[in-house]
């Protein structure tokens, strides 16, 4: 028996694990397939509350483009509530081969992930998309009438959720490095101007239109990002006892070293 593991789980043949993967994959089918009918009927609402939240009124240009715009939205929503079953098969054929420690570990890094990626769409939609929509209709004149096509709206919302996300994985990246020893909180905290400067330059990449405002109120979510991620490298170099520089601490170091 593998440790803690199913038993047989490391006698398994090549083509047992393939027929296993292949059970899993079709049972994570099947939740999406359920989840997606849920996302069926909640779509409607949803893209109403995304249109009437971002652009007011978007314009169909296609007789399928409404059916399609649903039927995406529905596979997402139903990918989210499919995710807790998805999730469960990829965990039970990953473990058996995980050691213990690891098997700690990746259960509340994935979890940590995934509540971060939800506070960073979370962030989107209720103050980077209605900011964004706002600063780029300043540049509208009086002889311009907007209208808006409802997959080129959905798009620009998908797009700023996903890389507002993606940013919001920055707590999780600085814990996985500082357990690597790659970063250290003391080098986050001499690195700050650093940090000030990455936020300002991230926010401008997300959001388009007027600089003053839609940069800083995003770019205050970034720095409160940062500053918790220095706050979860402390604690975790408490918890493990501090053993020395990381290997950035060593780098940044030496380099100063040879230019004195």
């Amino acid at each position: 028996m593998a440790e803690g593991g199913r038993p047989g789980a490391d006698e398994l043949t090549f083509v047992e694990h393939l027929e296993e993967l292949r059970g899993r994959l079709l049972r994570s089918a099947l939740a999406v397939a359920v989840g997606m009918i849920a996302g069926w009927v909640l779509a409607p609402a949803v893209l109403d509350w995304l249109v009437r939240s971002s652009v007011g009124h978007a314009a169909v240009m296609s007789p399928v483009e409404a059916l399609g715009e649903r039927f995406r939205l529905a596979l997402f929503l139903g990918g989210c509530v499919a995710s807790p079953a998805v999730l469960y098969q990829v965990w039970a054929f990953v473990v058996p081969g995980l050691l213990r420690r690891e098997r700690r570990l990746i259960l509340p890094l994935v979890l940590l992930s995934l509540v971060l990626f939800a506070a960073g769409v979370a962030v989107a939609l209720l103050l980077v998309v209605p900011i964004s929509m706002q600063a780029l209709n300043a540049f509208l004149t009086p002889a311009m009438t907007p209208q808006f096509r409802l997959s080129y709206v959905l798009g620009f919302i998908y797009n700023l959720c996903l890389a507002t996300g993606v940013v919001f994985q920055l707590p999780l990246v600085v814990a996985v490095l500082t357990l690597m020893r790659v970063v250290s909180s003391r080098f986050l905290i001499r690195k700050w101007r650093l940090a000030l400067v990455g936020a300002v330059v991230v926010s401008a990449l997300v959001t388009p239109g007027d600089v003053v405002i839609a940069q800083f109120l995003l770019g205050l979510p970034l720095v409160l990002l940062y500053v918790l991620s220095v706050a979860v490298a402390w604690i975790l170099e408490r918890a493990r006892g501090a053993r020395g520089p990381s290997l950035l601490d060593s780098w940044t170091e030496g380099s100063s070293a040879e230019d004195t």
